[in-house]
């Protein structure tokens, strides 16, 4: 099977937010990653390369602020600085995380694991599951 096909077995297109989320293993901090050979790196990276070329020193960033989101609308190239300054400005470093309307929206008509999504939105599994009984709602 050729890289691309296996690629695509990994992806779920159905969430609301618009978001395409890696369902295959995943890295430190939640970033789908993806095999090809003996290589492994992040799988938005690994189709933005496919799709744009390898943007050499440059991140491949998330506008949706998700980390094993691969759809390529939601990706743009930025530097390490970009990188850490969208970070700090989302909440991401040592501040607690607060979801969107959006995303809680998105965790509630997902299929995929608590766990799995847990990484994705950079929260605790328990707080996945609060959301979706309703125990608990996050504000954006």
């Amino acid at each position: 099977m050729s890289p691309i096909d296996r690629f695509w077995r990994y992806v779920d297109k159905t969430p609301a937010s618009g978001c395409w989320f890696w369902t295959g293993g995943t890295q430190r901090y939640g970033y789908g990653a993806f095999h090809v050979g003996r290589r492994v790196t992040t799988a938005h990276r690994w189709l933005w390369i496919r799709l744009h070329g390898d943007p050499g020193d440059l991140h491949v960033l998330h506008k949706c602020d998700t980390p094993r989101c691969v759809n390529p609308d939601h990706l743009y190239i930025g530097t390490r600085y970009d990188n850490m300054r969208d970070k700090e400005t989302r909440g991401r470093g040592n501040h607690p995380r607060t979801l969107t309307e959006d995303q809680v929206r998105a965790i509630r008509a997902s299929t995929i694991s608590n766990a799995a999504l847990a990484a994705s939105f950079n929260v605790a599994a328990s707080t996945i599951s609060r959301i979706r009984s309703g125990i608990r709602r996050q504000r954006g």
